[in-house]
């Protein structure tokens, strides 16, 4: 995982520095399914904006990401539904 100063976003640091050791604390889990997915996510961005529908609220944004690989597909190729449910339950 990347430093605070190295992901882009509006969020202040402190911020950008609480989902990184969310991330961290999440793969010191010792569970094993995912383990190769989790590992490989990246933080590339974070950005707290007021909600669209109301403005008095804010709303974050977090973007990971991540290289498909071979054991992450299914037999036609596209992403397992498996990996991609892993990822939205992280």
């Amino acid at each position: 995982m990347s430093s605070s100063a190295q992901i882009a976003g509006n969020a202040p640091d402190a911020v950008k520095e609480r989902v990184i050791n969310a991330h961290n604390l999440i793969s010191r889990a010792n569970i094993h399914f995912g383990k190769e997915i989790r590992d490989d996510l990246v933080l590339k961005e974070v950005n707290i904006r007021p909600k669209a529908d109301e403005s008095q609220r804010m709303e974050a944004r977090v973007v990971l990401e991540i290289t498909v690989v071979e054991s992450m597909l299914n037999v036609s190729g596209n992403v397992h539904g498996g990996c991609t449910a892993y990822l939205v339950d992280m």
